[in-house]
């Protein structure tokens, strides 16, 4: 969900890893421009459905596919403002890893984890809600 904290709120930044194949916004938006930063990020802009005034919330949803041969072992999100009711999954579609951890990272991009906690696999996935996060790193880790 994104909440306006100013008038005319028309888009999302999202920030992924550079060996995301595709990204494919489900609902509440469309892609917009792309960027790359220094050290590796990249990032998509979503375009809202439309412009949110100060208060007024939307719920947007996304999936960031990756090539099947790529052993990535994390996925981070950064949440440089507040961020309400996140729903946060990971699909694996060819192997499952041997064990997975939900993790907060002090970066973006660099450093171990500074809390991790153990988490089980429903199906091919694993999954977390987060009623919300602030100003933080969170995402997954595993191990093949």
């Amino acid at each position: 969900m994104i909440r306006a904290t100013e008038d005319g709120v028309c888009s999302y930044i999202f920030n992924h890893e550079p060996e995301a194949s595709s990204i494919d916004v489900i609902h509440g938006g469309k892609l917009g421009s792309k960027y790359r930063y220094g050290g590796g990020l990249c990032a998509v802009e979503i375009i809202l459905s439309r412009p949110l005034e100060e208060g007024e919330a939307t719920s947007l949803e996304y999936r960031t596919t990756f090539q099947k041969d790529n052993r990535l072992s994390e996925v981070r999100r950064a949440a440089f403002g507040r961020s309400d009711n996140i729903d946060f999954a990971v699909e694996f579609r060819v192997a499952l890893p041997r064990q997975a951890f939900w993790c907060v990272w002090e970066d973006h991009l660099l450093g171990q984890p500074v809390e991790e906690e153990r988490t089980s696999f429903q199906g091919r996935s694993i999954h977390k809600y987060i009623p919300f996060i602030e100003e933080t790193v969170v995402g997954f880790r595993w191990s093949w």
